[in-house]
């Protein structure tokens, strides 16, 4: 079923808002989310290098308290010679509170114990822990070889105790030389309580754990990362893990930093989108009410009136009805523009209707063109056979007088009905002619000085018969004859009334696409044309007159007249031309000859162009 003009607009509307919207959401998916997930990331990352800077920052503290007692000149000597008051002014169950650390062991250059504590879970000591706590470091191999440099040692490592921060620092003297006596290992426990403080100052929940631990829950990147890099994974819609990769006291990266906490930043990412997405949704249905009200109220409201005023126009079959005119510019010019096609149209009908007239006339007029010249053949044929019986007449012996002079009579009667029957054929172009090159101005001229002395004496006659014009090929004494009937029309035309008739010839040029209308037997094709024209300032004609002076026989004038224009036409006919006749009553007539030129212009063309639809000369 067809649409209505509003329900497509509606349509256009509501898929233009809907594409509208779907680019909008596309664009805050495509830009808002992943600068949220960007925050998101960039928060965690803060936080876990945050909390990596302080556990770095808690390894450089006990590396400097290390120091201070491996590098000590007792120390040094306490290792040598294990005297019993260093122990007891430095050694004591308290020392390890003091110094806020959970592992302090002496080792010499053999790497023996010499004196060695580890807090158990409750604060206390026991040698029990001890020794696996010096088993786990001798297994990991922390303790440097008598063989190597000894070096500091800082980092992490899972002992019995948890894990652990732990700095292995050379025994040297106070003024930082050797060579070394061993080694002091001390360290703190990373447990909960420290992880906790870890935590708070972070601003988010941190442990340390293996690599290996993360498997399966953390994927491979996160256990194979480089050092210094985060790497933040959603674990789930709400939850999110930050991973920084930490590299043991042995130099292997095989524990990691991890933080899981919750996601904020997408919860409020979610919660802006559908706020926005709402109130997109919101402002689109209403803009777009307030769209299709304002477009159905000053475009298709308008349009509509206008569809249906033009349907009713076409329905009602009125060429004189129009629409009207709306105070709209864009409205306005549209139904100025349905008027003037509905004019358009009026004037394309009249013209189509004169030009079927026209036709029905053409075909007419060559119908009576056929059966005069059938008529003429024929009746010529029989006076032919009058005029040589009458010729006979006189030449019979003893003939009385009075029967010869009937013979004569007999005999110029057939003349002129010989003539009649020329005119006749002429009409139906079927007439004796010899076609040769003419100059139409001296043709005309010829035969219009010798009509000076047959016209009304009170018509005056001017000749306007420039030399130098297009020869055509045609029949002169047929020319001569369209231009004594012209003449002779245009004498009767004037009566006994002064005026004035004008005999004239020159060119006219047709282009493709001119309109040459009311040329009779056609409208001639585009070239040059050389015209015979005559005018009068005489009684003109009417219109229903001037349908019908074509018309073999008829004549406004006495009876036997008539044959004139007819033999005009057909001598058009037969000169592949046309005539064309300008008359209105009162005010005089004009009749113009239009030939194919055949011969190239020499010297003046005459007076120009001019259109074959010329008014009445006056």
């Amino acid at each position: 079923m067809r649409m209505s003009l509003k329900a497509r607009t509606l349509l256009s509307l509501a898929v233009a808002f809907l594409m509208a919207g779907t680019a909008l959401g596309v664009l805050v998916y495509a830009r808002v989310l992943p600068e949220f997930a960007d925050f998101e990331q960039g928060l965690v990352a803060l936080r876990v290098q945050r909390a990596a800077g302080l556990l770095q920052r808690d390894l450089n503290t006990l590396e400097s308290t290390a120091d201070d007692w491996a590098w000590w000149d007792d120390t040094y000597r306490y290792i040598a010679d294990h005297n019993a008051a260093y122990m007891k002014s430095n050694l004591r169950d308290l020392t390890l509170e003091t110094l806020d650390v959970d592992l302090m062991a002496f080792f010499d250059a053999r790497g023996a114990l010499v004196w060695g504590r580890a807090l158990g879970a409750s604060g206390g000591t026991g040698a029990p822990r001890t020794a696996t706590v010096v088993s786990a470091l001798r297994a990991s191999g922390v303790l440097q070889p008598l063989l190597e440099p000894l070096q500091h040692r800082t980092g992490l490592l899972n002992l019995p105790l948890g894990m652990t921060e732990l700095v292995v620092s050379p025994i040297l003297t106070s003024g930082n030389e050797g060579p070394s006596r061993g080694q002091l290992v001390i360290g703190r426990v990373l447990d909960r309580h420290e992880l906790a403080a870890l935590s708070k100052v972070a601003g988010c929940e941190m442990s340390v754990l293996s690599a290996d631990a993360l498997r399966p829950a953390a994927p491979s990147s996160a256990r194979d990362a480089p050092q210094h890099a985060v790497l933040v994974t959603p674990l789930s819609p709400d939850q999110v893990a930050g991973t920084y990769p930490l590299a043991d006291i042995r130099g292997r990266h095989s524990l990691v930093l991890r933080t899981v906490g919750d996601r904020p930043a997408r919860q409020r990412a979610r919660a802006t989108v559908t706020y926005l997405a709402m109130t997109v949704l919101v402002v689109l249905v209403g803009l777009g009410g307030l769209t299709f009200g304002l477009v159905n109220k000053l475009v298709v409201a308008p349009v509509a009136s206008l569809g249906a005023q033009v349907a009713r126009i076409g329905g009602s079959h009125d060429s004189e009805a129009r629409v009207s005119i709306t105070a709209d510019r864009e409205l306005t010019q549209l139904a100025e523009d349905i008027n003037t096609m509905l004019a358009d149209l009026r004037a394309a009908e009249e013209q189509r209707r004169r030009l079927e007239e026209h036709l029905r006339h053409g075909e007419r007029l060559e119908s009576l063109g056929v059966l005069a010249g059938g008529i003429a053949h024929d009746f010529n044929n029989l006076l032919v056979a009058m005029m040589g019986n009458a010729g006979l007449i006189p030449l019979v012996p003893g003939l009385p007088a009075e029967a010869a002079e009937y013979a004569k009579e007999i005999e110029t009667a057939a003349a002129r009905a010989a003539e009649l029957t020329n005119q006749m054929l002429a009409y139906a172009g079927k007439g004796p002619s010899t076609v040769r090159p003419l100059d139409v101005s001296a043709v005309t001229r010829e035969t219009a000085q010798l009509l000076r002395s047959v016209i009304s004496k009170k018509a005056s006659l001017r000749l306007a018969c420039p030399d130098g014009l297009p020869s055509v090929e045609g029949d002169a004494s047929q020319l001569r004859q369209v231009v004594m009937n012209l003449v002779t029309n245009a004498s009767d035309a004037l009566g006994a009334a002064e005026g004035e008739i004008r005999v004239a010839t020159g060119t006219l040029t047709k282009a493709d696409g001119d309109a040459w209308t009311d040329c009779l037997p056609a409208e001639p094709g585009a070239g040059e044309y050389v015209y015979i024209e005559v005018a009068d300032n005489g009684c003109g004609m009417d219109e229903a007159t001037r349908a019908r002076i074509f018309d073999p026989f008829y004549t406004t004038k006495f009876t036997g007249r008539g044959l004139g224009l007819a033999a005009v036409l057909g001598i058009a006919r037969s000169h592949h031309g046309a005539v064309h006749v300008a008359s209105t009553a009162g005010e005089g007539t004009t009749v113009r000859l239009l030939l194919p030129a055949s011969g190239a212009p020499r010297g003046h063309r005459g007076d120009g162009l001019r259109a074959c639809a010329a008014v009445a000369w006056r």
